[in-house]
């Protein structure tokens, strides 16, 4: 059945704004914050048309678009924040500009507390999950996460993963992300195995090569510095932790920078072996899907790499979480992250400062009934939800069909 849109005859756009005070922590604290509330309502009419919502010296106005122009001359110090378009029956919120030039920092909050906030404690009105896309950034309390690959089929090897973890720089870059264009960055030759060197495995003891060749991959000297590669492989999946304590694969491992824990040096994506180059690390990859999210702005540099294949994946400070974020801002069960109809989502389940979610370049969202959306700029929090003059007087979050699961695209 097709989603019903509202038609620009009979909607009208509620807007609310919440403004605080932000600290220095520059979290959502619903419960003890302060908030001044605001009501718009742009009631429609028959032709189509664009609107901008407009901050102008900590108020917010709505500017036509032939308007806007004059109207950015008079106050040169405005901020244009949003725009909403009106066209064939339906309305959009979208980024002010598409020809390039910067907007504000827009991130959409997913967060029950918000709802009961704008609306009541006794709505039983509840966040509306939001689809992601790479390059996307989750910011969960203090703890950021980016969104740097979403895998719906099969990759070659995770090696190239581990590339991305020792760059110095975290920018996005979708050419890093496919692996048939990573560049080997890391890659080192085996030493030649000299007769009079004793040809040992360090993990083993064993020196025969029942377990795949001897190689050399740090700079450790005398008997500790050869090894199997398939031993090194075992121990490297062990210390990622990739099995449960019953064999099974875990649903979230974190790849990290491995280090030789006898002389720190760092161990490459891949080694060339008879002039043949291999990937060193050999892991299995989940099936898919499955998202690989990286820490930002963390001292312990890498990427979780989070299978859905099976079930969602719980995000929290919890014991029973499958990916544990260890900072007290985090609640105990923060977010969940699963595979629907194609997309992969993030929903917030009833965390204290909410879940938001900053866009990767421009974006654009369709309003539909009882599905609101809500986006902080700066201190200001921007509820936007679309409802029928006959249903005015019900909050927006009472409308929305029950049908089927609903979330933001």
């Amino acid at each position: 059945m097709k989603t019903p849109f509202f038609n620009n005859q009979q909607c009208n756009v509620v807007i609310t704004l919440l403004s605080f005070q932000n600290d220095a922590n520059d979290l959502l604290d619903f419960e003890h914050k302060k908030f001044e509330k605001r009501t718009l309502v742009i009631r429609k009419a028959q032709q189509d048309g664009i609107l901008f919502l407009v901050k102008t010296q900590g108020l917010y106005n709505l500017i036509a678009k032939d308007d806007l122009e004059k109207y950015l001359i008079e106050n040169p110090s405005s901020l244009v924040c949003l725009k909403l378009s009106w066209a064939n029956e339906k309305c959009t919120v979208s980024s002010p500009f598409e020809d390039g030039r910067d907007g504000p920092k827009c991130s959409n909050i997913i967060s029950d507390q918000l709802w009961r906030r704008i609306y009541g404690r006794l709505n039983g009105c509840h966040a509306v999950p939001m689809t992601l896309k790479e390059g996307d950034r989750i910011q969960l309390g203090r703890v950021g996460l980016v969104v740097r690959y979403l895998a719906q089929r099969k990759l070659n090897s995770l090696s190239h993963l581990q590339n991305l973890i020792t760059e110095d720089s975290l920018t996005i870059n979708d050419s890093e992300l496919e692996p048939e264009s990573t560049h080997v960055i890391d890659t080192q030759q085996v030493e030649s195995l000299q007769e009079n060197d004793p040809k040992v495995c360090r993990i083993c003891l064993c020196d025969d090569d029942s377990s795949g060749p001897l190689v050399v991959p740090c700079k450790c000297k005398g008997s500790m510095r050869y090894v199997h590669l398939e031993c090194i492989r075992t121990w490297i999946k062990g210390r990622l932790k990739m099995f449960d304590c019953d064999g099974t694969p875990s649903m979230s491992f974190f790849l990290h920078k491995l280090e030789c824990e006898l002389c720190g040096e760092q161990y490459p994506s891949y080694i060339d072996i008879d002039n043949k180059e291999t990937d060193f690390m050999g892991l299995d990859q989940p099936d898919p899907p499955f998202a690989v999210l990286q820490l930002d702005n963390s001292s312990d540099a890498g990427c979780f790499i989070i299978s859905l294949n099976k079930k969602p994946s719980l995000i929290g400070r919890g014991h029973d979480c499958d990916v544990r974020l260890a900072d007290i801002s985090v609640s105990r069960l923060h977010a969940m992250l699963y595979f629907s109809r194609g997309h992969f989502v993030i929903e917030d389940k009833r965390s204290k400062f909410g879940t938001l979610v900053e866009n990767a370049g421009n974006f654009t969202f369709t309003l539909e009934y009882g599905i609101p959306i809500s986006i902080k700029i700066d201190s200001d929090l921007i509820c936007i939800a679309a409802k029928p003059p006959f249903f005015s007087f019900l909050p927006c979050c009472l409308e929305a069909p029950r049908r089927r699961a609903r979330f933001i695209i």
